[in-house]
């Protein structure tokens, strides 16, 4: 289905435009909080840009297997208008470094969140 015939849709079945609504408002809220916790963890500094990634799509039932135990992570980012070096060790209960069998990145499990100090858990 293409842009058009999805405009189309829209102009003719409002259930149809509620949804479009609905997944467009949805999607706005959550580039609004990423923008929040983007700017919180790097101290104050705004997104420069904002982009549609892929990330790698896990879906129920798909296998991953295990690339190891993540002992630490390093990371680069600009933080209050400075470049930072980010490392964290993990302690157990550690997440595991997987991988789909297309071969994108998973990390899996660990009691650990992002927030402004970083990596905390």
């Amino acid at each position: 289905m293409n842009i058009e015939e999805i405009k189309k849709l829209a102009q003719n079945d409002p259930k149809f435009r509620r949804q479009i609504q609905q997944s467009a408002a949805r999607i706005k809220r959550q580039i609004q909080l990423a923008e929040k916790r983007f700017s919180d963890f790097h101290w104050s500094d705004a997104p420069s840009q904002i982009q549609k990634a892929q990330a790698p799509e896990i879906r129920p039932g798909e296998v991953l297997y295990s690339l190891g135990e993540l002992v630490a992570i390093t990371y680069r980012a600009s933080k209050g208008g400075s470049t930072y070096d980010g490392a964290h060790d993990f302690k157990p209960s550690r997440p595991e470094l997987a991988s789909t069998t297309s071969g994108d990145l998973v990390i899996v499990g660990g009691d650990y969140k992002i927030n402004q100090r970083g990596i905390v858990g």
